[in-house]
């Protein structure tokens, strides 16, 4: 009986370091430097290993979103930009395999897709997984603000319910109102939705706006 219990203690203090690797691997990771940290993800689709927790694995995805984002990207060649979208998919394919429901791996599949039909089926994905949270709702629009409109109705209820939810925060409309300023082609789209909403976040909005100038 000794025996068993001390096997138990054993495999239980073996899962926990292994648990905690993973965490502190992907911390570490995130607090190098940026051009480490897109080197590492341009040339690796392994560039960490996959965490454990929820926690951590919001941590891997913030990095891949912002490097597929990020000034630095968009300076790279074709060639390098498409291996950190793939990359990023790999290491969002597997976190899906282990958790379809999770929300993160979807959305970083959309950021990762190399077309129109993959951008739209990963972005509904990743609403249907995560309809309230801002950080996915920020992302879809960043990167599907131009499929609205395109015959994808499911992904224009998506952007829809987007912008819906951010402008009803203090936080969401300063974002909307960066978002309006920066983008003219998302105005119109902007507009439509919240012109709808009541007139307490349509003033709110709209004062964000003219906060920008």
């Amino acid at each position: 009986m000794k025996i068993f219990v001390f096997f138990l203690s054993f495999v239980s203090a073996i899962g926990s370091f292994l648990t905690f690797g993973r965490e502190y691997d992907v911390a570490y990771f995130s607090r190098s430097s940026q051009l480490n940290i897109f080197s590492t993800i341009s040339g690796d689709s392994n560039f960490v290993q996959l965490p454990l927790s929820s926690r951590g694995m919001r941590e891997l995805f913030t990095i891949c979103a912002d490097s597929q984002l990020g000034l630095l990207y968009k300076l790279q060649t074709s060639d390098v930009q498409r291996a950190v979208d793939a990359n990023c998919a790999h290491m969002a394919a597997n976190a899906i395999r282990r958790n379809p429901t999770y929300s993160a791996p979807h959305t970083i599949a959309m950021l990762s897709a190399q077309n129109v039909p993959q951008i739209a089926e990963n972005l509904v994905l990743s609403h249907i997984t995560a309809p309230t949270e801002s950080w996915n709702a920020k992302l879809r629009l960043t990167k599907g603000l131009p499929l609205f409109g395109a015959g994808y109705g499911n992904v224009d209820a998506a952007l829809g319910a987007d912008i819906t939810l951010l402008v009803q925060s203090s936080g969401g409309r300063t974002w909307l109102a960066a978002l309006y300023k920066r983008d003219p082609s998302s105005r119109s789209i902007l507009t439509k939705i919240i012109d709808e909403r009541p007139f307490r976040e349509k003033a709110s909005f709209l004062n964000e706006v003219r906060k920008l100038g």
